[in-house]
């Protein structure tokens, strides 16, 4: 009976050991996350969101030029054509 009692106290403990470290790694986590996100706002850089919506109108403004550019050509053999 002694030897459980042991057993279960040292199963405690390292149990409790272990928690502790999880609680550790989770804090040191955060506090890295946040220097790095501190350092980042430094350099002035546009979120996924931000990136997302420009890719859209760089898009939207490229197939625009090509529809521009087709009407170009076309009044350009026009007036060749007078």
């Amino acid at each position: 009976m002694n030897k459980n009692i042991k057993f279960k106290n040292i199963a405690n403990i390292t149990s409790g050991f272990f928690h502790s470290l999880e609680g550790v790694k989770n804090q040191s986590k955060q506090i890295f996350r946040s220097k790095i996100e501190a350092k980042l706002k430094g350099f002035d850089l546009v979120n996924r969101e931000e990136f997302e919506e420009l890719k859209a109108i760089i898009i939207k403004a490229r197939e625009h030029n090509i529809i521009l550019e087709e009407k170009i050509r076309k009044l350009e053999n026009k007036i060749k054509k007078l």
